[in-house]
């Protein structure tokens, strides 16, 4: 299995993208048959986008979990030894009266129990489908601004809540990546993922 993360870095390129097996560390990702892997990260080389998250972010971005929502997922998860499917957020494109917004995503508990092992600020592939109006965009369809807008913020899912970035610093698509690294270092009064 791929392992991803060297040197204590994330690193994630356009061949991750067909890539449904890897390693973060320790902690293994199938994106076919890992435990609540969905077609769409199967998918996301298509129809997506991958960044560098962490449980922070993600949280930050959905709806709040308790432990005892669900607890038998939490329990099954800390038994668990198969790989993950990893996470993602749905995300609708603003407009001129109103934000880009997250309206779904899948993983909260798959992202706790990484938090819980690994911490909240260790990063991890997460996807990102994103829709303008009701149709999903396809990934060749997706421009770098898009990128850069969701990257420097969106309103929380169910929630009034704008969380302001940036949320990620490196995202890759079918037709490139972008680090983001040298806006963050340009803008020093800019806050992090949890200022939202």
């Amino acid at each position: 299995m791929r392992q991803i993360l060297e040197h204590g870095t994330l690193a994630i390129g356009s061949d991750l993208l067909e890539c449904k097996t890897f390693k973060v560390g320790d902690l293994a990702f199938d994106n076919v048959d890992g435990v609540g892997a969905v077609p769409n990260m199967a998918d996301v080389f298509w129809k997506g986008v991958l960044v560098a998250m962490t449980p922070r972010t993600f949280f930050s971005l959905t709806p709040s979990l308790s432990e005892d929502e669900r607890p038998k997922t939490h329990e099954y998860l800390k038994q668990n030894k198969q790989p993950l499917g990893s996470p993602f957020l749905l995300l609708k494109l603003g407009t001129e009266t109103a934000q880009t917004a997250a309206f779904g995503h899948e993983g909260r508990h798959r992202m706790f129990r990484i938090a819980e092992t690994h911490g909240m600020d260790f990063e991890i592939p997460v996807g990102l489908f994103i829709y303008d109006e009701h149709y999903l965009l396809k990934a060749r369809e997706i421009e770098t601004p898009m990128i850069e807008a969701i990257a420097d913020g969106v309103r929380r899912e169910k929630s009034r809540q704008f969380v302001h970035g940036p949320l990620f610093e490196k995202a890759v698509w079918s037709h490139g990546s972008l680090g983001l690294e040298t806006r963050r270092h340009a803008d020093p009064q800019r806050g992090g993922p949890a200022n939202g």
